[in-house]
């Protein structure tokens, strides 16, 4: 066999298994497997969650008890189907977008925030992220896409209620990561604050931070794989979007809640968000915290402080 031949199989062998690899990837990392699953709550019975995961059960099941007024079903701007519920507060020109997080759940994610949300006066849209729950598709894209899912949602809202209103921006673990990469945009008047639970900087910190902490997967390695299983599968690149940056334009307050005890997001991600723009951006770090677990490790702080926000933002 001539040499040029073998080093073209060689070659394409491979760049064959790189493929592969990638694609494997792109189904650890970016694509949802848990939708539709009947384990979503039984996914949150890890080492971390389980001393809480009783009181996490209850706030769950209480939160698929609560009635919503209407379902909701909107176009992302690039054409697929996005999913919401609307929760009516009678009265209330106040209103919440929820954004839930990875591979999560609107309504058991934001499962203690149902009820008492409603309570204190606020109407609340709790959407699936494109990629979960009724959404359409599969593809997760950590805040890339999603964040222009957000803009459609806002517009949605402002159409449907009038331009006055008062609007809260609410994202929970990758859905906090989501509205603080649209801090940038220009929005109206009507939205008057962001509220971010246990962000992280960006898609690339984030996975990567999993890849080679929690995986031990080479860090070289691990950038090309994640790099080019978003970029090959998911669309879209991994880089390409940081919240640090993001927050420095910010037009309206933040507030952002992380524990310190987070090991899925490293609370330090909250800590250089806030460092971006201290003028914009309020930080509670929360004691003895696992991720996206502060309201209910220390629910008065928590509350406390969330009131407080509001009282700031809100006439």
């Amino acid at each position: 066999m001539k040499p040029y031949i073998i080093v073209l199989i060689v070659l394409g062998s491979l760049t064959l298994i790189y493929l592969l690899s990638s694609l494997i990837a792109y189904f650890m990392c970016f694509y949802n497997n848990m939708k539709g699953s009947d384990e979503l709550i039984e996914e949150l019975n890890t080492e971390q969650f389980k001393p809480f995961l009783p009181k996490m059960k209850e706030l769950i099941a209480d939160a698929y008890s609560v009635p919503y007024d209407e379902d909701i079903t909107i176009k992302s701007y690039d054409g697929l189907n996005l999913h919401g519920r609307f929760y009516k507060c009678e009265g209330s020109n106040k209103y919440s977008i929820m954004f839930h997080g990875y591979k999560g759940e609107a309504r058991r994610d934001f499962s203690g925030g149902v009820r008492e949300n409603l309570s204190i006066g606020l109407n609340l849209y709790l959407v699936d992220q494109r990629g979960h729950g009724e959404s359409d598709g599969r593809t997760i894209t950590f805040g890339v896409k999603e964040r222009r899912d957000l803009i459609t949602w806002l517009q949605y809202v402002i159409k449907k209620h009038g331009e006055d209103i008062q609007i809260l921006i609410e994202g929970i673990s990758m859905g906090a990561a989501t509205v603080l990469f649209a801090a940038n945009y220009n929005f109206p008047k009507c939205v008057k604050g962001i509220f971010a639970d246990s962000p992280y900087t960006s898609p690339k910190d984030i996975t990567m931070k999993v890849a080679t902490e929690d995986m031990h997967i080479p860090k070289p390695f691990a950038y090309m794989l994640l790099s080019s299983s978003a970029f090959l599968f998911a669309h879209f690149r991994f880089n390409s979007i940081n919240a640090i940056d993001t927050v420095k334009d910010a037009k309206v307050p933040i507030l952002i809640i992380h524990g310190l005890d987070d090991r899925y997001v490293p609370h330090e991600m909250s800590e250089k968000i806030q460092k971006s723009n201290p003028e914009m951006i309020d930080l509670l770090e929360v004691e003895g915290a696992g991720h996206a677990i502060p309201y209910i490790v220390y629910h008065e702080l928590y509350m406390n402080k969330f009131l407080s926000f509001l009282d700031k933002i809100f006439d």
